[in-house]
């Protein structure tokens, strides 16, 4: 309730600030315990809370301030999004490599896989033989194969991500420069 007051008592001040060029506002009780704020002084008998000093601000000041504002908000905006965009990036870049490797490892054991069933293939004994060696051989590439895949699938879903992140930093560098020309005019 003392922050409600304070407030409706600042907010008034503001409002009676910009209605008139005054330069003090007075606080004040009546005998009743009503509060008041007024350009005037308080009358004989009332107990004054508080004077209030302050310099009207110019409409051309105003709107420096509010445009120097908007600025700093829009810089900040294009830098999140610049920055967002560069992570973006970097991500794709990290599952580019990420897929080449994978895609590199899962080269490799299907190599050495398509050798061993080769080497155990020759006669029916050695098929016999060795034919759960050869079918984990098989399913070993077969999975490093899947691994590599899913790296790709993941790398292609980081440049999408970083191409949208580019997009929304052209738009909000479009947005800006729109917004520049329109209060340059």
């Amino acid at each position: 309730m003392k922050y409600l007051t304070a407030t409706a008592i600042l907010i008034l001040i503001w409002f009676t600030a910009a209605v008139s060029n005054a330069n003090e506002l007075y606080i004040w009780q009546d005998k009743r315990g009503e509060k008041h704020i007024t350009q005037e002084p308080p009358p004989e008998g009332a107990q004054t809370n508080s004077v209030i000093e302050y310099t009207p601000q110019p409409e051309k000041e105003v709107q420096q301030y509010e445009q120097q504002q908007r600025i700093k908000f829009e810089n900040q905006l294009v830098e999140q999004r610049r920055q967002e965009a560069q992570e973006a990036h970097q991500k794709a870049e990290e599952a580019r490599q990420e897929a080449q490797k994978a895609k590199s490892e899962a080269n490799l054991v299907a190599q050495e896989a398509q050798k061993y069933i080769d080497s155990h293939n020759r006669n029916q004994y050695m098929r016999r033989a060795f034919k759960y060696e050869r079918r984990k051989a098989a399913e070993e590439a077969s999975a490093a194969r899947q691994k590599a895949q899913e790296a790709e699938k993941k790398a292609k879903d980081a440049e999408q991500k970083a191409r949208l992140a580019d997009q929304l930093l052209q738009e909000v560098l479009q947005q800006t420069q729109d917004t520049d020309q329109n209060h340059g005019q």
